[in-house]
C-alpha cells in the first residue's frame, strides 16, 4: 500500500486538513480510546467465534496496546507510507488467520460508536454557537477516517485471498498435468502388453507421487 494509493483514497473522501471541529476534539477522542477498546475486546471475549483467534489473555492484551497504536494514527490522520504498511500489515494478518470482514467491521462499528457518542455527550459551553456544526464535523471525519482505514485493511484482504486462490489454482493445474501424463504413460503401457509384448515396461519419467504406480506396473509384468 503506497502512500500514492493512500493519497488518492483520502483526496475523493475528502480528508485533506482537518476541520475546525475534529480538530478540538482529538484530546478527547484518545483520552476515550481505551474505554472504547476494552468494550471492544469484552465483545471479543464474549464471542467464540471472535475469542476463538486468541490462545490466552496474554496475546487479547497485546493485540489491544496494537490496536491504541494503530487507532491513534486513525485519530491524527495520518496517511504517509508507513501508516499503509501497518493497515497492509493487518490486512495479511486477517487473511492468514481467516478473520471475516464480518468481524473485522463490526469491531471497528463498535470502538466508532464510543468514539461519536463521547463527542455528542461532550458538555456545551455557554455561549458556544458552534457546538453543533463542530459535533457534526468531528463525528463526520472522524467515520470518513475510519472508513479509509477499513478499505485500506479489507482492500489488502482481499488482494491476499486471490494471490492465495491463484497458488492453489495454479497448484492444482501443475498436479492435474502430472496426473494427466502418467495416465497417458499407462494408456500407452497397456496397449502394448495388449499387443502382445508381455516384456514391456515403463521407462519414462514420472512425478514422485506415481512412482510407486510405475513400480507396480513394472513389478507385474
Amino acid at each position: 500500500m503506497s502512500g500514492e494509493d493512500i493519497e488518492r483514497r483520502t483526496a475523493f473522501m475528502g480528508l485533506g486538513q482537518r476541520s475546525q471541529g475534529y480538530a478540538a476534539q482529538e484530546a478527547l477522542l484518545r483520552k476515550t480510546l481505551p474505554e472504547a477498546l476494552d468494550a471492544f475486546y469484552a465483545q471479543i471475549r464474549a464471542t467464540p467465534e471472535t475469542r476463538a483467534f486468541f490462545r490466552d489473555e496474554a496475546q487479547i492484551g497485546a493485540a489491544r496496546s496494537a490496536q491504541i497504536g494503530h487507532w491513534d494514527a486513525i485519530i491524527e490522520g495520518r496517511a504517509d507510507a508507513d501508516y499503509g504498511k501497518a493497515v497492509r500489515r493487518i490486512g495479511n494478518v486477517h487473511a492468514r488467520i481467516g478473520l471475516e470482514p464480518r468481524w473485522y467491521m463490526g469491531g471497528y462499528s463498535l470502538v466508532l460508536a464510543r468514539l461519536i457518542e463521547a463527542i455528542a455527550a461532550r458538555p456545551r459551553k455557554l455561549f458556544d454557537r458552534q457546538h453543533d456544526r463542530h459535533t457534526a464535523q468531528a463525528a463526520a471525519e472522524l467515520s470518513r477516517r475510519v472508513l479509509l482505514d477499513m478499505d485500506l485493511a479489507i482492500s489488502t484482504y482481499l488482494e491476499a485471498l486471490q494471490a492465495e486462490r491463484a497458488r492453489v489454482e495454479a497448484a492444482k493445474a501443475e498436479a492435474d498435468a502430472r496426473q494427466a501424463q502418467v495416465v497417458a504413460i499407462l494408456s500407452n503401457a497397456l496397449k502394448t502388453l495388449a499387443a502382445g509384448d508381455l516384456a514391456s515396461t515403463i521407462t519414462a519419467p514420472v512425478a514422485d507421487e506415481y512412482l510407486g504406480l510405475k513400480d507396480d506396473f513394472n513389478a507385474a509384468v
